[in-house]
Protein backbone atom coordinates (compact mmCIF):
# COMPACT_ATOMS: atom_id res chain seq x y z
CA UNK A 1 0.00 0.00 0.00
CA UNK A 2 2.97 2.33 0.44
CA UNK A 3 3.38 3.03 -3.25
CA UNK A 4 -0.35 3.78 -3.56
CA UNK A 5 -0.35 6.06 -0.52
CA UNK A 6 2.74 7.82 -1.82
CA UNK A 7 0.96 9.03 -4.96
CA UNK A 8 -2.52 9.33 -3.48
CA UNK A 9 -1.21 11.92 -1.04
CA UNK A 10 -0.07 13.99 -4.02
CA UNK A 11 -3.40 13.79 -5.83
CA UNK A 12 -5.89 14.16 -2.98
CA UNK A 13 -5.37 17.82 -2.02
CA UNK A 14 -5.94 19.20 -5.53
CA UNK A 15 -9.56 18.19 -6.01
CA UNK A 16 -11.80 15.55 -7.48
CA UNK A 17 -11.31 16.72 -11.09
CA UNK A 18 -7.61 15.81 -11.07
CA UNK A 19 -8.30 12.55 -9.24
CA UNK A 20 -10.82 11.48 -11.88
CA UNK A 21 -8.60 12.53 -14.78
CA UNK A 22 -5.41 10.88 -13.55
CA UNK A 23 -7.30 7.80 -12.35
CA UNK A 24 -8.98 7.48 -15.74
CA UNK A 25 -5.68 7.89 -17.59
CA UNK A 26 -4.18 5.15 -15.40
CA UNK A 27 -7.02 2.78 -16.31
CA UNK A 28 -6.60 3.70 -19.97
CA UNK A 29 -2.90 2.73 -19.99
CA UNK A 30 -3.25 -0.39 -17.88
CA UNK A 31 -6.56 -1.83 -19.13
CA UNK A 32 -8.31 -0.20 -22.08
CA UNK A 33 -5.21 0.05 -24.27
CA UNK A 34 -4.75 -3.72 -24.23
CA UNK A 35 -8.21 -4.67 -25.49
CA UNK A 36 -7.90 -6.16 -28.96
CA UNK A 37 -10.16 -4.80 -31.70
CA UNK A 38 -10.56 -6.42 -35.08
CA UNK A 39 -10.06 -4.17 -38.06
CA UNK A 40 -9.72 -4.16 -41.83
CA UNK A 41 -6.15 -2.87 -41.76
CA UNK A 42 -5.04 0.60 -42.80
CA UNK A 43 -4.31 3.55 -40.53
CA UNK A 44 -5.94 6.52 -38.85
CA UNK A 45 -9.72 6.26 -38.68
CA UNK A 46 -9.55 2.80 -40.26
CA UNK A 47 -8.32 1.51 -36.90
CA UNK A 48 -11.06 1.23 -34.26
CA UNK A 49 -8.80 1.53 -31.22
CA UNK A 50 -7.87 5.04 -32.39
CA UNK A 51 -11.50 6.15 -32.48
CA UNK A 52 -12.34 4.48 -29.18
CA UNK A 53 -9.11 5.69 -27.58
CA UNK A 54 -9.96 9.29 -28.39
CA UNK A 55 -13.51 8.66 -27.16
CA UNK A 56 -12.21 7.55 -23.76
CA UNK A 57 -9.70 10.40 -23.47
CA UNK A 58 -12.23 13.06 -24.49
CA UNK A 59 -14.69 11.62 -21.97
CA UNK A 60 -12.06 12.00 -19.23
CA UNK A 61 -11.37 15.57 -20.36
CA UNK A 62 -15.10 16.31 -20.22
CA UNK A 63 -15.29 15.04 -16.65
CA UNK A 64 -12.25 17.10 -15.69
CA UNK A 65 -13.63 20.39 -17.06
CA UNK A 66 -17.02 19.63 -15.55
CA UNK A 67 -15.66 19.23 -12.02
CA UNK A 68 -12.58 21.44 -12.13
CA UNK A 69 -12.55 24.43 -9.81
CA UNK A 70 -9.00 25.66 -10.47
CA UNK A 71 -8.72 29.43 -10.41
CA UNK A 72 -5.59 29.45 -12.58
CA UNK A 73 -5.22 28.50 -16.24
CA UNK A 74 -1.87 26.92 -17.14
CA UNK A 75 -0.56 27.37 -20.68
CA UNK A 76 3.05 28.54 -20.68
CA UNK A 77 5.64 28.86 -23.42
CA UNK A 78 5.36 25.17 -24.31
CA UNK A 79 1.66 25.65 -24.99
CA UNK A 80 2.33 28.67 -27.18
CA UNK A 81 4.88 26.74 -29.24
CA UNK A 82 2.59 23.71 -29.47
CA UNK A 83 -0.35 25.72 -30.74
CA UNK A 84 1.75 27.88 -33.08
CA UNK A 85 3.22 24.76 -34.68
CA UNK A 86 -0.22 23.18 -34.97
CA UNK A 87 -1.65 26.29 -36.65
CA UNK A 88 1.15 26.31 -39.24
CA UNK A 89 0.65 22.59 -39.94
CA UNK A 90 -3.10 23.18 -40.33
CA UNK A 91 -2.84 26.11 -42.76
CA UNK A 92 -2.31 23.85 -45.85
CA UNK A 93 -6.04 23.05 -45.60
CA UNK A 94 -6.61 26.54 -47.04
CA UNK A 95 -4.94 25.68 -50.34
CA UNK A 96 -5.92 22.03 -50.52
CA UNK A 97 -6.98 21.59 -54.18
CA UNK A 98 -10.31 19.77 -53.80
CA UNK A 99 -13.05 18.71 -51.43
CA UNK A 100 -11.72 15.15 -51.65
CA UNK A 101 -8.24 16.13 -50.45
CA UNK A 102 -9.72 18.25 -47.66
CA UNK A 103 -11.77 15.40 -46.22
CA UNK A 104 -8.74 13.13 -46.67
CA UNK A 105 -6.70 15.47 -44.44
CA UNK A 106 -9.38 16.24 -41.85
CA UNK A 107 -8.88 13.07 -39.72
CA UNK A 108 -5.18 13.88 -39.37
CA UNK A 109 -5.83 17.52 -38.49
CA UNK A 110 -8.61 16.58 -36.09
CA UNK A 111 -6.38 14.04 -34.37
CA UNK A 112 -3.60 16.60 -33.99
CA UNK A 113 -5.88 19.20 -32.40
CA UNK A 114 -7.66 16.56 -30.32
CA UNK A 115 -4.33 15.59 -28.83
CA UNK A 116 -3.62 19.22 -27.97
CA UNK A 117 -6.95 19.39 -26.16
CA UNK A 118 -5.78 16.42 -24.06
CA UNK A 119 -2.43 18.13 -23.41
CA UNK A 120 -4.11 21.38 -22.35
CA UNK A 121 -6.41 19.47 -19.99
CA UNK A 122 -3.57 17.53 -18.40
CA UNK A 123 -1.55 20.76 -18.17
CA UNK A 124 -4.10 22.12 -15.67
CA UNK A 125 -3.12 19.41 -13.19
CA UNK A 126 -0.46 20.14 -10.61
CA UNK A 127 2.05 17.47 -11.62
CA UNK A 128 4.47 17.30 -8.72
CA UNK A 129 7.65 15.23 -8.78
CA UNK A 130 5.93 12.06 -7.41
CA UNK A 131 3.21 12.41 -10.05
CA UNK A 132 5.87 12.46 -12.73
CA UNK A 133 6.82 9.03 -11.48
CA UNK A 134 3.13 8.09 -11.70
CA UNK A 135 3.28 8.83 -15.43
CA UNK A 136 6.36 6.66 -15.83
CA UNK A 137 4.67 3.83 -13.91
CA UNK A 138 1.69 4.05 -16.28
CA UNK A 139 3.90 3.68 -19.36
CA UNK A 140 6.06 1.03 -17.71
CA UNK A 141 2.99 -0.99 -16.72
CA UNK A 142 1.49 -0.62 -20.20
CA UNK A 143 4.74 -1.81 -21.76
CA UNK A 144 5.05 -4.84 -19.49
CA UNK A 145 1.43 -5.85 -20.16
CA UNK A 146 1.98 -5.43 -23.90
CA UNK A 147 5.12 -7.56 -23.66
CA UNK A 148 3.13 -10.36 -22.04
CA UNK A 149 0.50 -10.04 -24.80
CA UNK A 150 3.16 -10.34 -27.52
CA UNK A 151 4.70 -13.41 -25.86
CA UNK A 152 1.26 -15.03 -25.55
CA UNK A 153 0.59 -14.24 -29.20
CA UNK A 154 3.89 -15.81 -30.27
CA UNK A 155 3.96 -18.95 -28.12
CA UNK A 156 0.55 -19.89 -26.70
CA UNK A 157 -1.69 -22.33 -28.59
CA UNK A 158 -4.35 -20.38 -30.56
CA UNK A 159 -7.23 -22.50 -29.26
CA UNK A 160 -6.45 -21.34 -25.73
CA UNK A 161 -6.95 -17.68 -26.68
CA UNK A 162 -10.11 -15.57 -27.04
CA UNK A 163 -11.76 -15.59 -30.47
CA UNK A 164 -10.57 -12.08 -31.31
CA UNK A 165 -6.94 -13.10 -30.80
CA UNK A 166 -7.44 -16.24 -32.88
CA UNK A 167 -8.70 -14.01 -35.69
CA UNK A 168 -5.73 -11.66 -35.34
CA UNK A 169 -3.29 -14.58 -35.39
CA UNK A 170 -4.95 -15.88 -38.55
CA UNK A 171 -4.57 -12.42 -40.09
CA UNK A 172 -1.00 -11.61 -38.97
CA UNK A 173 0.54 -14.92 -37.93
CA UNK A 174 2.93 -15.10 -34.97
CA UNK A 175 4.93 -12.00 -35.87
CA UNK A 176 4.38 -10.19 -32.56
CA UNK A 177 2.10 -7.39 -33.76
CA UNK A 178 0.43 -6.94 -30.36
CA UNK A 179 -2.71 -4.88 -29.85
CA UNK A 180 -1.33 -2.25 -32.24
CA UNK A 181 -1.42 -4.90 -35.00
CA UNK A 182 1.82 -3.60 -36.55
CA UNK A 183 5.26 -4.80 -35.49
CA UNK A 184 7.16 -1.51 -35.69
CA UNK A 185 4.44 0.39 -33.82
CA UNK A 186 4.49 -2.21 -31.06
CA UNK A 187 8.30 -2.10 -30.97
CA UNK A 188 8.55 1.68 -30.59
CA UNK A 189 5.98 1.58 -27.78
CA UNK A 190 7.97 -1.15 -26.02
CA UNK A 191 11.17 0.89 -26.40
CA UNK A 192 9.44 3.86 -24.79
CA UNK A 193 8.22 1.60 -21.97
CA UNK A 194 11.74 0.19 -21.56
CA UNK A 195 13.05 3.70 -20.95
CA UNK A 196 10.36 4.24 -18.30
CA UNK A 197 11.11 0.91 -16.58
CA UNK A 198 14.86 1.51 -16.49
CA UNK A 199 14.34 5.00 -15.10
CA UNK A 200 12.16 3.66 -12.29
CA UNK A 201 14.78 1.03 -11.44
CA UNK A 202 17.65 3.50 -11.23
CA UNK A 203 16.27 6.80 -9.99
CA UNK A 204 16.46 7.35 -6.23
CA UNK A 205 13.25 9.37 -5.98
CA UNK A 206 11.25 6.23 -6.83
CA UNK A 207 12.67 4.18 -3.94
CA UNK A 208 10.13 3.07 -1.30
CA UNK A 209 10.86 3.35 2.41
CA UNK A 210 9.60 -0.15 3.14
CA UNK A 211 12.50 -2.49 2.31
CA UNK A 212 10.27 -5.51 1.61
CA UNK A 213 8.05 -3.59 -0.81
CA UNK A 214 11.10 -2.02 -2.43
CA UNK A 215 12.54 -5.46 -3.15
CA UNK A 216 9.26 -6.56 -4.73
CA UNK A 217 9.15 -3.36 -6.80
CA UNK A 218 12.72 -3.84 -8.00
CA UNK A 219 12.12 -7.51 -8.83
CA UNK A 220 9.04 -6.72 -10.90
CA UNK A 221 10.71 -3.86 -12.75
CA UNK A 222 13.90 -5.83 -13.42
CA UNK A 223 11.90 -8.78 -14.73
CA UNK A 224 9.89 -6.39 -16.87
CA UNK A 225 13.00 -4.73 -18.32
CA UNK A 226 14.52 -8.09 -19.26
CA UNK A 227 11.24 -9.27 -20.81
CA UNK A 228 10.77 -6.06 -22.82
CA UNK A 229 14.39 -6.21 -24.05
CA UNK A 230 13.94 -9.84 -25.08
CA UNK A 231 10.75 -9.11 -27.03
CA UNK A 232 12.32 -6.05 -28.68
CA UNK A 233 15.11 -8.32 -29.90
CA UNK A 234 12.76 -11.12 -30.86
CA UNK A 235 10.46 -9.11 -33.14
CA UNK A 236 12.12 -8.20 -36.41
CA UNK A 237 11.85 -4.44 -36.08
CA UNK A 238 14.77 -2.18 -36.99
CA UNK A 239 12.84 0.67 -35.36
CA UNK A 240 12.61 -1.25 -32.10
CA UNK A 241 16.28 -2.25 -32.18
CA UNK A 242 17.48 1.28 -32.87
CA UNK A 243 15.11 2.92 -30.37
CA UNK A 244 15.99 0.42 -27.65
CA UNK A 245 19.71 0.98 -28.18
CA UNK A 246 19.30 4.77 -28.11
CA UNK A 247 17.31 4.88 -24.85
CA UNK A 248 19.65 2.48 -23.05
CA UNK A 249 22.78 4.39 -24.08
CA UNK A 250 21.13 7.77 -23.35
CA UNK A 251 20.00 6.76 -19.87
CA UNK A 252 23.39 5.27 -19.04
CA UNK A 253 25.20 8.44 -20.17
CA UNK A 254 22.77 10.54 -18.13
CA UNK A 255 23.11 8.66 -14.85
CA UNK A 256 26.85 8.07 -15.34
CA UNK A 257 27.35 11.83 -15.63
CA UNK A 258 28.94 13.22 -12.46
CA UNK A 259 26.27 15.93 -12.22
CA UNK A 260 23.40 13.42 -11.92
CA UNK A 261 25.23 10.39 -10.55
CA UNK A 262 23.80 10.91 -7.07
CA UNK A 263 20.22 10.86 -8.41
CA UNK A 264 20.61 7.25 -9.48
CA UNK A 265 21.97 4.01 -8.06
CA UNK A 266 23.46 0.84 -9.51
CA UNK A 267 23.91 2.42 -12.94
CA UNK A 268 25.41 -0.81 -14.28
CA UNK A 269 21.88 -2.27 -14.36
CA UNK A 270 21.06 0.11 -17.22
CA UNK A 271 23.37 -1.98 -19.40
CA UNK A 272 23.19 -5.38 -17.70
CA UNK A 273 19.40 -5.86 -17.75
CA UNK A 274 18.84 -4.96 -21.45
CA UNK A 275 21.90 -7.02 -22.40
CA UNK A 276 20.48 -10.05 -20.60
CA UNK A 277 17.15 -9.53 -22.35
CA UNK A 278 18.87 -9.21 -25.72
CA UNK A 279 20.72 -12.50 -25.20
CA UNK A 280 17.46 -14.25 -24.32
CA UNK A 281 15.80 -12.73 -27.39
CA UNK A 282 18.63 -13.88 -29.67
CA UNK A 283 18.38 -17.41 -28.28
CA UNK A 284 14.64 -17.46 -29.00
CA UNK A 285 15.05 -16.09 -32.54
CA UNK A 286 14.34 -18.64 -35.29
CA UNK A 287 16.88 -16.72 -37.44
CA UNK A 288 20.35 -15.56 -36.52
CA UNK A 289 21.01 -11.84 -36.25
CA UNK A 290 22.62 -11.53 -39.70
CA UNK A 291 19.66 -13.25 -41.34
CA UNK A 292 17.30 -10.91 -39.48
CA UNK A 293 19.21 -7.90 -40.84
CA UNK A 294 19.24 -9.31 -44.38
CA UNK A 295 15.46 -9.76 -44.22
CA UNK A 296 15.16 -5.96 -44.23
CA UNK A 297 17.48 -5.38 -47.19
CA UNK A 298 14.79 -4.80 -49.81
CA UNK A 299 12.80 -2.61 -47.45
CA UNK A 300 15.83 -0.37 -46.83
CA UNK A 301 16.19 0.15 -50.58
CA UNK A 302 12.49 0.99 -50.94
CA UNK A 303 12.68 3.58 -48.14
CA UNK A 304 15.68 5.32 -49.71
CA UNK A 305 13.94 5.50 -53.09
CA UNK A 306 10.83 6.94 -51.46
CA UNK A 307 12.78 9.57 -49.53
CA UNK A 308 14.69 10.65 -52.65
CA UNK A 309 11.68 10.90 -54.97
CA UNK A 310 9.51 12.53 -52.31
CA UNK A 311 12.12 15.23 -51.81
CA UNK A 312 12.36 15.80 -55.58
CA UNK A 313 8.56 15.88 -55.78
CA UNK A 314 8.29 18.38 -52.90
CA UNK A 315 10.84 20.79 -54.40
CA UNK A 316 8.40 21.59 -57.23
CA UNK A 317 6.27 23.55 -54.71
CA UNK A 318 8.70 24.46 -51.91
CA UNK A 319 6.84 27.37 -50.29
CA UNK A 320 3.26 26.10 -49.89
CA UNK A 321 3.51 22.47 -50.94
CA UNK A 322 0.72 20.72 -52.81
CA UNK A 323 -1.92 21.27 -50.13
CA UNK A 324 -3.25 19.15 -47.28
CA UNK A 325 -4.38 15.64 -48.17
CA UNK A 326 -2.56 15.50 -51.51
CA UNK A 327 0.47 13.31 -50.90
CA UNK A 328 -0.91 9.85 -51.64
CA UNK A 329 -2.63 10.83 -54.88
CA UNK A 330 -0.38 13.62 -56.19
CA UNK A 331 2.85 11.79 -55.40
CA UNK A 332 1.67 8.70 -57.28
CA UNK A 333 0.69 10.94 -60.21
CA UNK A 334 4.21 12.39 -60.12
CA UNK A 335 5.72 8.89 -60.21
CA UNK A 336 3.53 7.98 -63.19
CA UNK A 337 5.26 10.73 -65.17
CA UNK A 338 8.70 9.21 -64.61
CA UNK A 339 10.21 6.99 -67.33
CA UNK A 340 8.93 3.47 -66.78
CA UNK A 341 6.33 4.56 -64.24
CA UNK A 342 6.59 4.01 -60.49
CA UNK A 343 10.27 3.15 -59.78
CA UNK A 344 9.62 2.06 -56.19
CA UNK A 345 7.16 -0.70 -57.15
CA UNK A 346 5.18 0.30 -54.08
CA UNK A 347 2.26 2.62 -53.32
CA UNK A 348 3.08 5.07 -50.56
CA UNK A 349 0.54 6.83 -48.36
CA UNK A 350 3.35 8.51 -46.39
CA UNK A 351 7.07 9.03 -47.16
CA UNK A 352 8.06 7.38 -43.85
CA UNK A 353 9.41 10.68 -42.58
CA UNK A 354 7.10 13.16 -40.86
CA UNK A 355 9.19 16.27 -41.59
CA UNK A 356 9.30 15.37 -45.29
CA UNK A 357 5.56 14.66 -45.26
CA UNK A 358 4.81 18.08 -43.80
CA UNK A 359 7.13 19.69 -46.35
CA UNK A 360 5.49 17.86 -49.27
CA UNK A 361 1.93 18.81 -48.30
CA UNK A 362 2.45 22.23 -46.74
CA UNK A 363 5.82 23.43 -48.00
CA UNK A 364 7.98 25.59 -45.77
CA UNK A 365 4.87 26.79 -43.92
CA UNK A 366 4.02 23.35 -42.49
CA UNK A 367 7.69 22.38 -42.17
CA UNK A 368 8.32 25.39 -39.93
CA UNK A 369 5.35 24.28 -37.80
CA UNK A 370 6.86 20.81 -37.37
CA UNK A 371 10.29 22.28 -36.60
CA UNK A 372 8.74 24.53 -33.94
CA UNK A 373 7.63 21.35 -32.16
CA UNK A 374 11.20 20.04 -32.38
CA UNK A 375 12.53 23.32 -30.96
CA UNK A 376 9.97 23.07 -28.16
CA UNK A 377 11.37 19.69 -27.09
CA UNK A 378 14.94 20.99 -27.34
CA UNK A 379 13.96 23.96 -25.16
CA UNK A 380 12.63 21.61 -22.48
CA UNK A 381 15.87 19.64 -22.65
CA UNK A 382 17.94 22.80 -22.15
CA UNK A 383 15.75 23.99 -19.26
CA UNK A 384 15.71 20.64 -17.46
CA UNK A 385 17.49 20.65 -14.13
CA UNK A 386 17.12 17.09 -12.86
CA UNK A 387 17.79 13.54 -14.00
CA UNK A 388 14.08 12.86 -13.67
CA UNK A 389 13.20 15.51 -16.27
CA UNK A 390 15.91 14.31 -18.64
CA UNK A 391 14.72 10.71 -18.24
CA UNK A 392 11.18 11.71 -19.17
CA UNK A 393 12.45 13.41 -22.33
CA UNK A 394 14.53 10.33 -23.18
CA UNK A 395 11.32 8.28 -22.95
CA UNK A 396 10.00 10.38 -25.85
CA UNK A 397 12.89 9.46 -28.16
CA UNK A 398 11.57 6.10 -29.51
CA UNK A 399 8.34 7.62 -30.84
CA UNK A 400 10.08 10.76 -32.10
CA UNK A 401 12.63 8.62 -33.95
CA UNK A 402 9.91 6.35 -35.28
CA UNK A 403 8.07 9.36 -36.73
CA UNK A 404 11.10 9.97 -38.96
CA UNK A 405 11.20 6.35 -40.11
CA UNK A 406 7.47 5.58 -40.49
CA UNK A 407 4.18 7.11 -39.41
CA UNK A 408 3.36 5.71 -35.94
CA UNK A 409 1.30 8.74 -34.93
CA UNK A 410 -1.25 7.84 -37.64
CA UNK A 411 -1.28 4.15 -36.77
CA UNK A 412 -1.57 4.69 -33.05
CA UNK A 413 -3.31 7.37 -31.00
CA UNK A 414 -1.69 5.91 -27.82
CA UNK A 415 1.74 6.89 -29.17
CA UNK A 416 0.59 10.48 -29.67
CA UNK A 417 -1.07 10.61 -26.25
CA UNK A 418 2.06 9.18 -24.62
CA UNK A 419 4.19 11.89 -26.23
CA UNK A 420 1.85 14.62 -25.01
CA UNK A 421 1.67 13.16 -21.52
CA UNK A 422 5.46 12.97 -21.32
CA UNK A 423 5.60 16.55 -22.57
CA UNK A 424 3.45 17.62 -19.62
CA UNK A 425 5.53 15.59 -17.19
CA UNK A 426 8.76 17.12 -18.52
CA UNK A 427 7.61 20.68 -17.73
CA UNK A 428 9.58 22.18 -14.81
CA UNK A 429 7.64 21.97 -11.55
CA UNK A 430 6.54 25.44 -10.45
CA UNK A 431 4.45 26.62 -7.57
CA UNK A 432 0.86 27.47 -8.36
CA UNK A 433 0.74 31.25 -8.60
CA UNK A 434 -2.59 32.87 -7.88
CA UNK A 435 -1.88 36.49 -8.75
CA UNK A 436 -4.58 39.08 -8.51
CA UNK A 437 -6.21 39.08 -11.93
CA UNK A 438 -8.50 41.63 -13.49
CA UNK A 439 -12.21 40.87 -13.68
CA UNK A 440 -11.92 40.88 -17.48
CA UNK A 441 -9.20 38.21 -17.45
CA UNK A 442 -11.20 36.08 -15.01
CA UNK A 443 -14.15 36.28 -17.40
CA UNK A 444 -11.91 35.18 -20.29
CA UNK A 445 -10.66 32.21 -18.25
CA UNK A 446 -14.21 31.12 -17.47
CA UNK A 447 -15.05 31.40 -21.16
CA UNK A 448 -12.03 29.28 -22.12
CA UNK A 449 -12.93 26.65 -19.54
CA UNK A 450 -16.50 26.47 -20.85
CA UNK A 451 -15.18 26.19 -24.41
CA UNK A 452 -12.87 23.35 -23.36
CA UNK A 453 -15.83 21.55 -21.79
CA UNK A 454 -17.85 21.87 -25.01
CA UNK A 455 -14.94 20.74 -27.20
CA UNK A 456 -14.25 17.73 -24.98
CA UNK A 457 -17.90 16.74 -24.97
CA UNK A 458 -18.14 17.11 -28.75
CA UNK A 459 -14.90 15.15 -29.21
CA UNK A 460 -16.23 12.25 -27.13
CA UNK A 461 -19.53 12.22 -29.01
CA UNK A 462 -17.85 12.40 -32.43
CA UNK A 463 -15.38 9.63 -31.54
CA UNK A 464 -17.98 7.12 -30.38
CA UNK A 465 -20.28 8.11 -33.24
CA UNK A 466 -17.42 7.55 -35.69
CA UNK A 467 -16.88 4.08 -34.29
CA UNK A 468 -20.54 3.24 -34.90
CA UNK A 469 -20.27 4.55 -38.47
CA UNK A 470 -17.06 2.54 -38.87
CA UNK A 471 -18.93 -0.64 -37.92
CA UNK A 472 -21.82 -0.01 -40.33
CA UNK A 473 -19.54 0.90 -43.24
CA UNK A 474 -17.43 -2.17 -42.55
CA UNK A 475 -20.50 -4.36 -42.88
CA UNK A 476 -21.49 -2.55 -46.07
CA UNK A 477 -18.05 -3.13 -47.61
CA UNK A 478 -18.22 -6.81 -46.63
CA UNK A 479 -21.71 -7.10 -48.22
CA UNK A 480 -23.10 -8.03 -44.80
CA UNK A 481 -25.97 -5.51 -44.74
CA UNK A 482 -29.43 -6.76 -45.64
CA UNK A 483 -30.28 -3.32 -46.99
CA UNK A 484 -27.14 -1.39 -48.06
CA UNK A 485 -29.23 1.77 -48.50
CA UNK A 486 -29.18 2.26 -44.72
CA UNK A 487 -25.76 3.89 -45.00
CA UNK A 488 -27.42 6.95 -46.54
CA UNK A 489 -29.24 7.55 -43.23
CA UNK A 490 -26.05 7.65 -41.15
CA UNK A 491 -25.09 10.77 -39.23
CA UNK A 492 -21.43 10.89 -40.26
CA UNK A 493 -18.79 12.96 -38.41
CA UNK A 494 -16.21 14.72 -40.56
CA UNK A 495 -13.44 12.31 -39.59
CA UNK A 496 -15.33 9.52 -41.41
CA UNK A 497 -16.52 11.63 -44.33
CA UNK A 498 -14.04 10.39 -46.95
CA UNK A 499 -14.76 6.72 -46.34
CA UNK A 500 -18.49 7.43 -46.26
CA UNK A 501 -18.41 9.31 -49.58
CA UNK A 502 -16.41 6.51 -51.19
CA UNK A 503 -18.92 3.94 -49.99
CA UNK A 504 -21.76 6.04 -51.39
CA UNK A 505 -20.00 5.79 -54.74
CA UNK A 506 -19.87 2.00 -54.37
CA UNK A 507 -23.57 2.07 -53.53
CA UNK A 508 -24.21 3.15 -57.13
CA UNK A 509 -22.99 -0.25 -58.31
CA UNK A 510 -25.36 -1.97 -55.90
CA UNK A 511 -28.25 0.13 -57.21
CA UNK A 512 -27.31 -0.65 -60.80
CA UNK A 513 -27.31 -4.40 -60.09
CA UNK A 514 -30.94 -4.12 -58.92
CA UNK A 515 -32.13 -1.47 -61.34
CA UNK A 516 -29.88 -0.98 -64.40
CA UNK A 517 -29.29 2.69 -65.06
CA UNK A 518 -26.51 3.92 -67.35
CA UNK A 519 -26.56 7.36 -65.74
CA UNK A 520 -25.74 5.78 -62.39
CA UNK A 521 -22.71 4.05 -63.91
CA UNK A 522 -21.45 7.27 -65.47
CA UNK A 523 -21.84 9.01 -62.12
CA UNK A 524 -19.84 6.17 -60.61
CA UNK A 525 -16.91 6.64 -63.02
CA UNK A 526 -16.89 10.40 -62.38
CA UNK A 527 -16.91 10.04 -58.59
CA UNK A 528 -14.51 7.10 -58.62
CA UNK A 529 -12.01 9.18 -60.61
CA UNK A 530 -12.12 11.71 -57.77
CA UNK A 531 -11.27 9.05 -55.18
CA UNK A 532 -8.44 7.77 -57.38
CA UNK A 533 -6.97 11.27 -57.20
CA UNK A 534 -6.51 10.84 -53.43
CA UNK A 535 -6.18 7.04 -53.10
CA UNK A 536 -3.93 4.98 -55.35
CA UNK A 537 -5.73 1.71 -54.72
CA UNK A 538 -5.71 -1.14 -57.28
CA UNK A 539 -9.39 -1.93 -56.59
CA UNK A 540 -10.40 1.61 -57.56
CA UNK A 541 -8.61 1.29 -60.91
CA UNK A 542 -10.07 -2.17 -61.50
CA UNK A 543 -13.61 -0.92 -60.82
CA UNK A 544 -13.06 2.09 -63.07
CA UNK A 545 -11.81 -0.01 -65.97
CA UNK A 546 -14.53 -2.65 -65.57
CA UNK A 547 -17.36 -0.10 -65.59
CA UNK A 548 -15.91 1.79 -68.56
CA UNK A 549 -15.60 -1.47 -70.48
CA UNK A 550 -19.24 -2.20 -69.73
CA UNK A 551 -20.11 1.25 -71.10
CA UNK A 552 -18.02 0.48 -74.24
CA UNK A 553 -16.00 3.64 -73.72
CA UNK A 554 -12.78 2.41 -75.32
CA UNK A 555 -10.92 5.72 -75.14
CA UNK A 556 -11.49 6.19 -71.40
CA UNK A 557 -10.85 2.51 -70.77
CA UNK A 558 -7.47 2.75 -72.51
CA UNK A 559 -6.61 5.89 -70.54
CA UNK A 560 -7.40 4.41 -67.14
CA UNK A 561 -5.78 1.08 -67.98
CA UNK A 562 -2.60 2.92 -68.93
CA UNK A 563 -2.78 4.92 -65.69
CA UNK A 564 -3.20 1.70 -63.72
CA UNK A 565 -0.26 0.04 -65.46
CA UNK A 566 2.03 3.04 -64.89
CA UNK A 567 0.97 3.25 -61.25
CA UNK A 568 1.38 -0.50 -60.67
CA UNK A 569 3.97 -1.65 -63.26
CA UNK A 570 4.73 -4.71 -61.13
CA UNK A 571 1.14 -6.03 -61.32
CA UNK A 572 0.85 -8.46 -64.23
CA UNK A 573 -2.93 -8.18 -64.57
CA UNK A 574 -2.73 -4.44 -65.28
CA UNK A 575 0.13 -4.98 -67.73
CA UNK A 576 -1.77 -7.63 -69.69
CA UNK A 577 -5.00 -5.63 -69.73
CA UNK A 578 -3.15 -2.47 -70.77
CA UNK A 579 -1.67 -4.12 -73.85
CA UNK A 580 -4.97 -5.72 -74.77
CA UNK A 581 -6.93 -2.48 -74.39
CA UNK A 582 -4.33 -0.45 -76.32
CA UNK A 583 -4.44 -2.90 -79.23
CA UNK A 584 -8.25 -2.73 -79.29
CA UNK A 585 -8.21 1.08 -79.21
CA UNK A 586 -5.69 1.15 -82.10
CA UNK A 587 -7.87 -1.22 -84.12
CA UNK A 588 -10.93 0.99 -83.57
CA UNK A 589 -9.01 4.01 -84.84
Amino acid sequence: MEIINKYRSCIWPVGIAQQLLLGGITLYWLIFLHIAWNNRGGWGTDLPYNLLGFGVIFSLCTVFWLFSSNKTFQFGTTGKLLFLGAVLMTLPLLWSPSFATVIYAIPRMTGMWGGLLFWLTLRQCHLSSPLRLWGLYCLAGAGIIETVIVLIEMYVQPEWLPVIWQQLMTQYGRSGVGVFQQVNVTASFLAMALAAVLTLIIIRSAILNNLYLERIRQALLMTGSVAISAVLTLVYSRTGWLAGLVVVVSLYCLFACSRYQNEGKRQYLLLALPLLGMVIGLLLMPLNFNQALEAHGDSNYQRLITLFYTFMYATHHPLLGYGAGTYEGAYQHYLIGLPGGNPAHEVMTHPHNELLYQYAEGGFVALVGALIWCVMVMRLWIRSASAQSYSILICMLPVMMHSQLEYPLYYSVPHYLALLMLLCLAEPVTGSSEKQQSAKWNYVKRLIRFLMLLLSLYGAKASFQSYYVWQVLGKFEASALVNPEVITDLDVPWVMRLRYEQDKTLLRLFRFSHKPDITSLRDFTRENATWISVHAWPILYSNQVSVLKYLHDQKETAFWQDQAYRTFPWKKNFKFMSKKTSERASTDE
